[in-house]
């Protein structure tokens, strides 16, 4: 055969042949490879949304009032473990918990049958750290030595006879000492 010959054979193709040969179809795969992108995506962004609390928290209900949680971060959500007298002992029982001392307080208030009247006043952590501050930044350096004082009202002195008051104080310190993963190296009760 000659280069001729096979360029009559060329020349000679059907149109009809040659146009449907350009035409190209869509395959179906290409379309579920697209859709499955965007969910993937779609997954990831509300997973980000979720995880850093834009979208809520999980089946959690915040504990934190509406007109307080404008202008404030809403405190962490943890397992605490929160102490109480039975009889005669020490027992723990753990609480989904707000990780914030009123949340702690209100709840082992609770657990040892003590009435609402003896109020949480003030909770302050000392440590030996330093604070350096200059032009435009503020640094602090957390120290080693680390103290809770625990201010609460002084009707508490009523449950002290219903219940073994070393025990209530010693569940007291336990609770509030724990909660905040801080190895305190001196707790002090103050009672006002």
């Amino acid at each position: 055969m000659k280069e001729y010959d096979i360029l009559n054979a060329i020349g000679d193709v059907d149109e009809t042949a040659v146009k449907n040969a350009k035409v190209k179809r869509k395959s179906r795969r290409r379309i579920f490879i697209c859709a499955g992108s965007l969910a993937a995506c779609a997954a990831v962004a509300i997973s980000v949304g979720f995880a850093s609390g834009y979208f809520g928290t999980w089946g959690v209900a915040s504990q934190i009032p509406a007109d307080e949680s404008k202008d404030t971060l809403a405190p962490a959500h943890g397992y605490v473990p929160v102490y109480y007298v039975q009889d005669g002992k020490i027992a723990a029982k753990k609480h989904y918990l707000q990780l914030s001392a009123e949340g702690v307080f209100t709840v082992w208030r609770e657990e040892n049958g003590i009435g609402d009247e003896v109020e949480l006043i003030d909770v302050n952590i000392q440590d030996n750290g330093k604070a350096t501050v200059d032009e435009s930044t503020a640094q602090y350096e957390a120290g080693d030595r680390f103290v809770l004082n625990l201010t609460v009202s002084n009707e508490i002195e009523a449950y002290y006879d219903k219940t073994d008051s070393e025990l209530l104080l010693d569940s007291l310190e336990q609770t509030m000492c724990g909660y905040q993963n801080i190895d305190f190296d001196e707790y002090n009760l103050i009672l006002a």
